[in-house]
């Protein structure tokens, strides 16, 4: 195994780590986590190979993938009660993976897909598919669609990929750039709250309607 596919199989584990660290605050059973841990770790990936035609997906012919995101997922979740005890332990689980996922997915997309802006949203939906079939799958809003630097932080790791890689540098120098970039961005929105501006809600009553007699 390559040190990409190195990278990828942490991202694996810590994905399949958030969702079984959601799924023990959801108060899921055990099945339940793991089933959980699995499809936040193996899907954003499947999600790609089904598109770009390359079948098996990777994690049938993987050896190593599918018990990596079952077992994490049961050992985090048999030890929730210490993980949850680390700030914000689900969302830096999902930044680490995030940032990973992004590069390994991108160097992957890029052995099928040659046009950069196609391999680019390829690549980005892979990072972030597990993350919102994680929300979705647990009942809580996708990240991506609460105004989360979460889109923007891959998307922001994979344009600096590709203007690194022009340089014709040692492979590793653009994956280690784009996961650098990716996690920086995500740690930044994490810390210091940074967050994408979202309007109104449609239906909020108007000052005239709060003022009305009942």
């Amino acid at each position: 195994m390559d040190w990409i596919g190195i990278g990828n199989m942490i991202a694996i584990a810590g994905a399949a780590a958030s969702g079984a660290l959601l799924a023990a605050e959801k108060r899921f059973d055990v099945v339940g986590a793991i089933f959980l841990a699995v499809a936040v770790g193996l899907g954003g990936g499947t999600l790609v190979d089904l598109l770009i035609g390359a079948t098996p997906v990777r994690w049938l012919t993987n050896p190593y993938a599918l018990p990596i995101a079952a077992f994490t997922g049961g050992v985090v979740f048999y030890t929730a009660g210490y993980v949850a005890k680390i700030t914000r332990a689900l969302d830096w689980l999902d930044a680490f993976s995030l940032a990973l996922f992004t590069a390994a997915g991108l160097n992957y997309v890029l052995q099928h897909i040659q046009n950069p802006l196609s391999a680019g949203m390829l690549a980005i939906l892979g990072a972030c598919g597990g993350g919102m079939i994680r929300d979705v799958l647990a009942s809580r809003p996708p990240m991506v669609f609460s105004g989360e630097l979460y889109v923007t932080a891959v998307a922001a790791g994979v344009y600096v990929y590709f203007i690194v890689a022009v340089a014709d540098l040692p492979a590793i120098v653009p994956f280690a750039i784009c996961a650098g970039v990716t996690l920086a961005l995500r740690a930044a929105a994490m810390l210091f709250r940074l967050r994408l501006s979202q309007p109104p809600a449609l239906n909020a009553p108007s000052d005239a309607d709060d003022r009305r007699p009942n």
